[in-house]
């Protein structure tokens, strides 16, 4: 069975969610990232998927999270905005967290 980039993204999602600690929700995001790279997934698709996970988060960020919950999306939300700007992406503002 084949994995789509959205169940990747669902998945990350849910793991971000499930953090332990702002430095584990960073280092699912870094990992996703190189697993994008090793896989060799277009530019335009890396970037499209940076920004529903920002848009996602942001949408989960207004539901009723425990504080852990709500930090995490937070640092998460500003990790995938730092990465997008550092790759160049274009796009999202560095007010967007």
């Amino acid at each position: 069975m084949s994995v789509t980039i959205d169940d990747y993204r669902y998945k990350l999602l849910k793991d971000i969610a499930g953090s332990a600690s702002q430095q584990e929700t960073k280092r699912f995001i870094d990992v996703a990232m190189m697993d994008l790279d090793e896989h060799k997934i277009s530019v335009t698709q890396v970037s499209q998927f940076i920004d529903l996970m920002i848009h996602d988060l942001g949408y989960r960020d207004q539901t009723d999270n425990s504080k852990r919950q709500s930090g995490n999306i937070r640092i998460a939300r500003i990790h995938l905005n730092e990465i997008k700007l550092n790759r160049k992406f274009g796009g999202g503002s560095p007010g967007e967290n």
